[in-house]
């Protein structure tokens, strides 16, 4: 992945700043004030009004879905089958069996402690430590887990599923695996989403509403400023220090812009997968000043 079109964001935000400078600054500072009033607290009420927004809409319409796609790529998988070839491709010199699998991930409770006991018995000696075994086991049953829901989800949702899967580690994740040897995977599937999709589902919703109500209220905010104007309530003072005044207000406006059109990229990076030759993380960090902004929204 190429990053050497990092200069677009910095040159694009750049000429935004100096276009709302320049529009600012001949509109003087009386009629600026009220658009950086109004794009302030619109953001502030966006960012209030995102996450129940998005919650309410995942709930509603995308919970139900996203669970059923879940169950169908669920479906056909055998974790106990795909940890076999797991082992035996460790270099453990061991053939592991598929039921005996099976059974220890269906008795659920300390599954890493059971599995490593198992491989050591059929070795005949200690095959790593714990610590190493459970690691390599655990990063091979998230791999599969990863595959199978980016079939359903967007790789954004299956990649975050795949790394709590990690951080918790074998044993946190033996719930799972024991349901997982139901022949009827609705049950996984729930709990699945709950546990491991849904935050970085609800994630991808926040950061669109957030846009879009941003967007409306920032339109109603220019609407009432050009009404205020209009009516003659917003009197510009007509002077350099009124002008100079304003220019300053433009960049800060500039920046509330760009904020706007960072939350929008965001969301082309998360579901490109930060697989897109512009929108990718690595392009956006190399950037002077555009990363900052953008950093920012992670915290929408």
């Amino acid at each position: 992945m190429g990053t050497q079109f990092w200069w677009f964001f910095d040159t694009a935000a750049a000429a935004v700043i100096l276009i709302f400078i320049y529009l600012s600054g001949k509109k003087g500072f009386s009629k600026t004030i009220v658009l950086i009033a109004g794009y302030a607290l619109s953001i502030t009420a966006a960012v209030m009004l995102a996450g129940k927004t998005a919650d309410l809409i995942y709930e509603k319409t995308i919970m139900s879905r996203n669970t059923a796609k879940i169950e169908q790529a669920l479906a056909d998988i055998s974790v106990s089958q795909k940890t076999k070839t797991l082992i035996d491709e460790l270099g453990y010199n061991v053939t592991a069996d598929e039921t005996q699998i099976a059974e220890i991930f269906g008795a659920g409770g300390d599954t890493d402690t059971a599995l490593y006991g198992y491989v050591n018995s059929i070795a005949g000696h200690q095959v790593d430590t714990a610590e190493e075994f459970g690691a390599k086991v655990i990063d091979g049953i998230s791999d599969v887990f990863k595959a199978a829901l980016g079939s359903a989800l967007t790789d954004y949702e299956s990649e975050q599923a795949a790394d709590l899967i990690r951080k918790e580690g074998l044993g946190g994740f033996s719930e799972t695996l024991a349901m997982m040897q139901a022949a009827d995977r609705s049950a996984a599937a729930a709990h699945m989403e709950e546990n491991y999709t849904r935050a970085a589902s609800k994630d991808i919703v926040k950061v669109i509403c957030f846009i879009i109500i941003l967007f409306v209220l920032m339109e109603a905010v220019n609407m009432l400023s050009r009404k205020l104007s209009d009516s003659g309530f917003i009197r510009p003072m007509d002077d350099i220090t009124d002008h100079a005044l304003g220019g300053v207000l433009g960049a800060a406006q500039g920046v509330l812009v760009i904020f706007l059109a960072a939350a929008a990229v965001r969301i082309l990076v998360v579901l490109g997968n930060n697989g897109m030759m512009l929108f990718n993380g690595e392009t956006i960090d190399k950037t002077i000043f555009f990363r900052h902004i953008y950093n920012w929204t992670l915290k929408i």
